[in-house]
């Protein structure tokens, strides 16, 4: 399952999630990447415009083969 969750870093360095978080079930830990994209003014559209398409690509059962390795170091 990958989804992006967008989020603003306050002034204290506090991550506020735009909308509800994905919530974990008893036992279960979830993974996540942060990426700073700058102000959020001058956030890039390209980036944000392409994420659909980079999502379809990475949610393929090839890359999740690719990087299972990956999956498990971190554990």
């Amino acid at each position: 399952m990958n989804r992006t969750i967008h989020a603003v870093i306050n002034d204290r360095g506090q991550i506020k999630p735009q909308k509800p978080l994905i919530k974990a079930k008893p036992g279960e830990q979830l993974a996540a990447l942060i990426v700073v994209l700058g102000d959020q003014a001058e956030a890039n559209e390209e980036l944000i415009l392409s994420e659909p398409a980079f999502a379809r690509e990475w949610s393929r059962p090839e890359e999740d083969a690719a990087w299972q390795n990956l999956d498990q170091a971190l554990l």
